[in-house]
């Protein structure tokens, strides 16, 4: 079993993998696909690549980390539709990724702790 200083250690070192997931994906939207920033149009959204590794293969801390990277990602590249919108119909094309993203990283995360435990 680990110890909370290795768990501690390990948890900074996907944070920093994450980082650079992150990093790429910004270098890749801002150098080949400029027309779609944050990837908004694009279907299946990038960002899912990212939180569904680090979620399956790290666990839910980190599954969740990556979510929440992610949601801070879209809601900054969000765009207003220009036409007029109800504001209920707003908030949620606002937050219904970010939703999304958190709950599928958290159920992900959440078998990859299962099965941890079962195999320690």
């Amino acid at each position: 079993m680990k110890t909370a200083k290795t768990q501690e250690s390990s948890h900074k070192v996907h944070i920093i993998e994450i980082a650079v997931f992150f990093l790429i994906c910004y270098m890749v939207n801002t150098l080949f696909l400029p027309d779609f920033r944050g990837f908004n149009h694009l279907s299946p959204h990038p960002y899912w690549l990212v939180i569904i590794f680090i979620a399956a293969q790290y666990g839910t801390f980190d599954g969740v980390v990556a979510a929440l990277i992610a949601s801070t990602f879209y809601l900054f590249y969000f765009q207003v539709p220009q036409t007029s919108y109800s504001p209920l119909l707003l908030i949620y094309n606002l937050l219904q990724f970010p939703v999304i993203f958190l709950i599928i990283a958290a159920i992900l995360g959440n078998i990859q702790d299962n099965l941890k435990e079962r195999n320690y």
